[in-house]
């Protein structure tokens, strides 16, 4: 996932997130920021819970290396609008989960043959002064 800012000084720029190797300084900074415990996370990334986007957007800087201290201040002053998610389906890690294989239905000739699969879109997560849309 990369998490996208424009406009807002010094943090401006494209910064990747790996969301499967998390810390437990990660989590923390996530039950501090947006208190959602590990078991909440994919409940709050689909309704595009703000405070997760910035705790993320927290991680994303101080994983980046030119920021080991982050003005959490200075994000939450910002305008809706300069924080972007945006989210590809993409393995998780390294050795991450292993890959699924092709789902399977009977041919005529009654044996198996694999069905085809599409990767799906990036979502990219904007939000609005409602909530958040994909645009």
């Amino acid at each position: 996932m990369k998490i996208k800012i424009e406009g807002i000084h010094p943090y401006d720029g494209s910064y990747d997130l790996d969301f499967g190797h998390l810390t437990n300084r990660d989590i923390r900074t996530i039950k501090q920021v947006a208190g959602l415990s590990p078991l909440e996370y994919e409940a709050a990334g689909q309704k595009g819970d703000n405070d997760f986007i910035l705790a993320m957007t927290i991680i994303a800087l101080r994983r980046s290396g030119q920021f080991p201290v982050v003005d959490e201040d200075v994000l939450l002053d910002a305008e809706i609008g300069r924080i972007t998610v945006d989210v590809e389906d993409e393995a998780v890690g390294d050795d991450g989960p292993p890959a699924l294989e092709p789902e399977t239905r009977g041919s005529p000739s009654g044996s198996p043959s694999p069905t085809d699969s599409a990767t799906p879109p990036a979502r990219i997560l904007r939000p609005t002064g409602t909530g958040f849309s994909e645009p």
